[in-house]
């Protein structure tokens, strides 16, 4: 074996130990997904030119799904010309642009089968992130007030997020691995944590994407329309949601909601669609909801709207991205969601319930909480997809030939 060949695999052994950490590295830095994804992804590409392999054999086919892909990111850049806060602009594309990068990175050079120990390792991650985030909140945070760390109980809504998310296909490779009944006790886990932890978010996105999951793995063709009704509904009703809520929830309702901010979220909904309404095919550039305050248009708004445009962002993906990109931007994103779609729906069955599942869990999640394009977010959707894209490994017991 060459030298070069073994610095290749302890190099793809790095990368993908990373990812198998994630969970965990999560738990304990709430932001890390960011840089653990761009790392792994850094070190893969390494591992894969170390191979003698070209990174230009490894890209996509030319085609529309590519093309729809760099329209968007192109759109997003071309937006920067009229952005009113571009350094702010330029922060935002960075911090989402690292680990898109990363996962990018990892999807063309990691290996398309995983080995059932990097499995179990991830399986193990996963749990002890959960026990971590249970025993914390239960003790009330008091080792982080120990160490002079941030000691509130919302910093562990980004790991639970991701926890959700990554479960789905996480679960797909255990049964495969032949660890069925352990993937039962680690979805428990899950639900345990996630009802200990304050993410509302969270609970929302369990409570769509359970069902979703079992009605993929029942029939493929319903779970397929679940996701594309889930994507193409949050993108479409987003720019008038906030005006739908205040005219159908009543008033008791909404106080009784109050521990969410029920009002305070319709009101920001409101006002990021009137800025939208202010620049509706072009949007006001990428990255700007964190000073969407500060436009020059803001000034032109009606008396009622605008209060909490200050609020840093729409709490709500799908509306940022028609608030900062327009209708050519929501467009785009639509094409790159179908496209998305269609190279799901060429997994097998079980993934495809999986991927469904976190894809609806994504969806709930990012059409309620905080920016779309934070890293951490990003880092965790393409963590995502790469769990979703590859196949696990038959042990080596499974490969030796029956003896009649």
């Amino acid at each position: 074996m060459s030298v070069s060949t073994v610095h290749s695999r302890r190099l793809e052994s790095v990368s993908l130990a990373l990812l198998a950490a994630l969970p965990v590295l999560m738990a304990i830095a709430n932001r890390s997904a960011a840089a653990v994804i761009t790392i792994a992804g850094v070190l893969s590409l390494v591992a894969f030119v170390a191979r003698g392999e070209r990174l230009r054999d490894a890209l996509p086919p030319r085609g529309p799904a590519l093309y729809a892909g760099l329209a968007f990111i192109g759109w997003a850049i071309v937006s920067l010309l009229w952005s009113h806060a571009p350094r702010t602009s330029l922060f935002v594309m960075a911090e989402a642009g690292l680990p898109f990068i990363g996962g990018v990175l990892l999807l063309l050079t990691l290996p398309a089968q995983w080995p059932a120990r990097f499995i179990k390792a991830a399986a193990l991650a996963f749990a002890a992130a959960c026990i971590l985030i249970i025993v914390e909140l239960l003790l009330g945070l008091a080792s982080r007030e120990a160490l002079g760390l941030r000691a509130q109980t919302f910093i562990f809504n980004r790991p639970v997020m991701l926890l959700l998310m990554l479960f789905f296909p996480l679960s797909i490779h255990m049964v495969r691995a032949g660890w069925r009944a352990w993937a039962f006790v680690l979805g428990a886990l899950l639900i345990v944590t996630i009802e200990i932890a304050t993410s509302g978010a969270a609970m929302l996105g369990l409570l769509l994407s359970a069902p979703a999951f079992l009605v993929a793995l029942w029939s493929r063709r319903l779970g397929m329309i679940i996701a594309a009704a889930m994507l193409g509904g949050s993108l479409l009703l987003a720019p008038v949601k906030g005006d739908l809520l205040d005219a159908l929830m009543p008033p008791r309702l909404i106080e009784r909601l109050e521990s969410v901010h029920a009002a305070d979220r319709i009101e920001i909904w409101q006002d990021f669609a009137a800025a939208l309404h202010q620049r509706p095919l072009t949007g006001a550039g990428f990255g700007t909801s964190a000073r969407m305050a500060e436009a020059p248009f803001a000034a032109d708004l009606p008396p009622d709207r605008g209060r909490l445009l200050a609020a840093g962002h729409p709490h709500d993906g799908f509306l940022q991205i028609w608030a900062e990109l327009g209708f050519i931007g929501a467009i785009l994103a639509a094409l790159c969601g179908y496209f998305i779609l269609r190279a799901l729906a060429r997994r097998d069955d079980r993934m495809v319930a999986a991927g469904v599942a976190s894809m609806v869990a994504a969806a709930a999640v990012v059409s309620v909480f905080h920016g779309a394009w934070q890293g951490w977010w990003v880092g965790a959707l393409m963590a995502t997809t790469v769990w979703c894209s590859r196949q696990t490994a038959p042990s080596p017991a499974s490969r030796q030939p029956k003896i009649p």
